[in-house]
């Protein structure tokens, strides 16, 4: 019988093709069917991704107390929004924003419960720190930032608090509607909902009410570090975005603390996977948040959650009030307040067991958690049960070893090795096309466009289960901040890895595909152009003075810089700025001076010097000057120290390179000394980037450097950058409104005033 299977089977003997095909193949119509219904899964998954929770509003209350009410979000994202930009520094950020949160927690202290007890700080600020981000590094120190804290106090005079975070501020471009208002706007109404309760929570709730972290991450830092409430908290609870409206994701937990996940499963709306964390903490994204302060400076565990959909308005002016809707409120309110509440009378605040968790949600309807041990023995379980599977059919059905055996699974391997080969190469020759075409990245206003170009041809050689679907669509949220077609293709090709291999007419598959594909790329070419909500461009109309050791100027000019972060730039702008036909290389100033004579606020930014463009201007207007002194003291034959005093706008940064023989033995803002990233002339770069917030204005350090002995020369090469990003410091000559105004209505500007200055101390 045995003789008879493998006859049947046809792996023992050479039958006509005509056999074979009609044993091991399917209608081309059946490839077909199977693209549709994958199109259709994703067409699926896209509806559950935006499908939003139903909003409550003032007058649902009474039928769901306790429950947390939208509406009143709203309104106070509202009345945030409407104040503009609330930059660090700023009058809007220091005083008006300040002044409506008190208002607005007073209020909520006087309607509470008279079983509740709540205690209001507002907290002025100094510090600084190193900031080892991304690679660059540099000392990032504030001065008089601002914290609002609200302190629920728990029942039984409980010394553990649980800490809930966002931050009020807004970067310059940006008036924050999702990054980060919204989540202001949600804590506001969760510690309106829980003064209300006439129960206390066993342990305290303190909400941090932040006022600089885009600068970055300096309020955050100041409040675990000196506070007086900060040394009880024992787990966080982070509120991002990272995009507009939308959902907001849980994308890191911990550290080692698997029990977490445990609270989080109970939110109506669970909204997460592992793999989010595993893209943020692998450094792809350039960005980093709060969380990472609480839980590097004051040892906290925790969640951090962000919204990340509509990357494309992150840090724009269309992360505004209009362009969130009702839903994203609900979805943030409704998950945090059951956060707050599960924590807030957790036991494991006291005692928990270490350990990693693996997490995943299943269309946002629940979550499956299990540690990282359990999952261990889940996938090893799942692989020896696929080869006892494997193993048990070739036995069953007298899979004999033979040279056409052995041929058949070698060609089924091959073929779906191939089908990802040619599934990568099908979307790389795509990519250079639009890029020939200088279309790259046009898709970033319209991701849905990248279904036609990409995901389609995809499809045409593999295909993916409708699970492995919906996590690819929820790290493609969190993926969009990369703005990178590579990373996108390689999670691509590996997920759609189930090629079409028995389709009996290949061609008849493949024709209507590529025409599809073609078409699309045609059509995008032709019509699709940059859109309002896509393009982001940095120009800084600078000012530049060069001194030598005597302090005398030496040369100075001004110009409009532009650093090119789109690969398209500036090329795709020539039609419409005519100044740009006198742009000039910046690599000429790179030799002679530190950041090659540039504004540039991190090391990570000299990758791309090459690619960035000056524009010869007239000079700016500097609302306030910039003012360096020193004195030098010598405190041995080898020691010097330098007391540097500065003053000017409300950030800055410094460029400290020592001359070669000598080190930096002490700077006194921080307890150890590390240099950046950068060099110059092969010599270390410390970064310093100085904040100001409500009051000062003088910035006061000393430098100790070690030097050989009888040492007579200069030991330090320093540059000074300003920036000028809010209307209280930045004035825009007429010259400079009429050079921006030639910029396209789709390109998001982002233009300051900005001055260099050198030294040689």
């Amino acid at each position: 019988m045995g003789r008879n299977l493998r006859t049947t089977y046809h792996f023992d003997m050479d039958p006509p093709m005509i056999a074979r095909a009609s044993i091991h193949s399917v209608p081309f119509y059946c490839g077909i069917c199977a693209i549709l219904a994958l199109c259709s899964l994703y067409g699926f998954v896209y509806l559950i991704d935006d499908a939003l929770p139903t909003p409550l509003m003032v007058n649902d209350e009474r039928s769901n107390p306790g429950a947390f009410i939208a509406e009143r979000a709203i309104w106070t994202l509202k009345n945030l929004t409407d104040m503009g930009p609330r930059i660090t520094g700023s009058h809007i950020n220091e005083y008006l924003a300040v002044e409506y949160l008190k208002s607005q927690i007073n209020l909520i202290i006087e309607q509470a419960n008279e079983s509740q007890m709540l205690k209001l700080d507002v907290q002025l600020v100094s510090g600084a720190y190193y900031l080892d981000a991304h690679a660059s590094g540099a000392i990032n120190s504030y001065h008089d930032v601002q914290n609002v804290i609200v302190k629920l106090h728990g029942r039984d005079v409980t010394q553990h608090s649980i800490l809930v975070n966002s931050h009020f501020d807004s970067v310059p471009t940006s008036p924050g509607g999702s990054d980060d208002g919204i989540n202001v706007a949600a804590m506001l109404e969760i510690l309106r909902v829980l003064s209300t309760s006439s129960s206390k929570p066993s342990n305290n709730v303190i909400f941090l009410f932040n006022g600089a972290e885009e600068t970055p991450l300096q309020a955050a830092h100041g409040f675990i570090t000196q506070h007086k409430w900060a040394k009880h908290c024992k787990a966080v609870i982070n509120l991002e975005a990272a995009g507009a409206g939308g959902k907001i994701i849980l994308f890191q937990t911990g550290p080692e603390t698997p029990w977490l996940t445990k609270y989080y499963a109970m939110v109506p709306y669970p909204y997460g996977q592992v793999a989010g964390e595993e893209i943020f903490q692998s450094g792809i994204i350039p960005s980093d948040t709060d969380f990472r302060i609480f839980r590097d400076f004051g040892g906290l565990v925790g969640l951090d959650m962000a919204f990340f959909k509509n990357g494309y308005r992150y840090h724009t002016k269309y992360d505004d009030f209009s362009h969130i809707p009702h839903g994203s409120y609900q979805h943030v309110g409704a998950n945090a307040l059951s956060l707050v509440k599960n924590l807030a009378d957790a036991p494991e605040l006291s005692q928990s067991a270490p350990g990693k968790a693996v997490y995943f949600d299943i269309f946002t309807w629940f979550l499956v958690s299990y540690t990282n041990s359990a999952g261990v023995i889940i996938n090893v379980a799942i692989v020896v049960l696929s080869v006892g599977v494997f193993v048990y059919s070739i036995r069953s059905i007298h899979f004999g070893l033979t040279k056409s055996t052995c041929k058949y699974i070698g060609l089924v391997l091959g073929a779906t090795i191939l089908s990802w080969l040619v599934a990568g190469t099908s979307v790389l020759i795509i990519a250079l096309v639009l890029d020939l075409a200088a279309k790259t990245m046009s898709w970033y206003g319209n991701p849905w466009l990248i279904f036609g170009l990409y995901v389609v041809p995809t499809l045409a050689l593999s295909g993916c289960l409708l699970f492995f679907t919906n996590h690819e669509n929820l790290s493609l949220n969190i993926r969009c901040q990369i703005q990178a077609h590579a990373v996108r293709l390689i999670w691509t090709v590996i997920l759609f890895s189930m090629v079409c291999f028995n389709v009996r007419s290949a061609y008849a598959l493949m024709v209507p595909v590529l025409f599809n594909s073609l078409g699309f790329v045609v059509i995008y070419c032709c019509r699709w152009q940059y859109t309002v909500t896509k393009w982001r461009l940095a120009y800084l109309h600078t000012s530049r003075r060069f001194h030598n050791e005597s302090g005398d100027i030496v040369d100075s000019d001004a110009g409009y810089f532009f650093l090119n972060l789109d690969r398209n730039s500036p090329g795709v702008l020539t039609n419409y700025v005519k100044e740009l036909s006198e742009a000039q290389s910046v690599a000429k100033r790179c030799d002679q001076y530190i950041m090659c004579g540039l504004p540039l606020g991190h090391a990570k930014m000299m990758e791309i010097m090459q690619y960035s463009t000056w524009i010869p201007s007239a000079q700016p207007n500097l609302a306030v000057p910039m003012e360096f002194s020193f004195e030098k003291e010598i405190l041995t034959s080898t020691k010097i120290r330098y007391n540097l005093t500065i003053s000017g706008p409300d950030r800055f940064t410094l460029y400290l390179a020592p001359k070669e023989s000598v080190t930096v033995t002490n700077l006194s803002l921080v307890d150890e000394v590390k240099p950046s990233a950068a060099t110059f002339k092969h010599r270390p770069v410390y970064f310093v980037l100085y904040q100001r917030g409500k009051g000062g204005n003088n910035f006061s350090f000393t430098l100790d450097v070690e030097v050989p002995g009888n040492w007579n020369g200069t030991a330090m090469d320093i540059a000074v950058t300003c920036r000028y990003v809010h209307e209280d410091t930045m004035n825009r000559t007429p010259e400079f409104k009429t050079f921006l105004s030639q910029f396209p209505e789709w390109a998001d500007l982002t233009a300051w005033v900005a001055a260099y200055y050198t030294y040689i101390i």
